[in-house]
């Protein structure tokens, strides 16, 4: 399953002590957070006072998916840092591929796993194809 990773560097040029980094820090990640699906973090310590590091994550199934979401986030972060008075001074994106640990029966180890069917709309997984979704349409099963 695709893994989508952005990391994006600020300059806080107004920032006086570590009070004023923080407010900008936190307002940037609670509003990623809100208007996105996606994980934000601070990826470095807080050495100097105008400068900060954020590391964005998201996994889907789809990497076209992820790649416009990061396009989105890497905007709506330069709209934000201006707003907040910070400047976005560097920003790079990549993709890996995340290894999902398969569940094992206990009672066989190597049984197989039963079929499952995903949702051509949300790419939820559903039980079988006979159950509707979001909508009225039937989920198909993964090619």
């Amino acid at each position: 399953m695709p893994v989508a990773q952005l990391t994006l560097e600020l300059r806080i040029e107004h920032a006086q002590s570590l009070k004023d980094r923080r407010q900008v820090v936190r307002s940037m990640k609670d509003q990623l957070r809100q208007g996105f699906n996606i994980s934000v973090a601070e990826l470095d310590e807080a050495v100097t006072w105008q400068s900060a590091t954020l590391g964005v994550v998201a996994i889907s199934r789809s990497r076209d998916y992820l790649h416009g979401l990061m396009e989105e986030v890497e905007r709506a972060a330069r709209r934000m840092t201006n707003e907040l008075g910070a400047e976005l001074t560097d920003s790079f994106w990549s993709t890996s591929r995340a290894e999902a640990e398969l569940p094992i029966s206990r009672s066989h180890p190597t049984a197989p796993l039963p079929p499952t069917f995903v949702c051509a709309l949300s790419l939820r997984p559903r039980k079988s194809a006979e159950s509707l979704c979001v909508s009225s349409h039937r989920c198909r099963k993964p090619s």
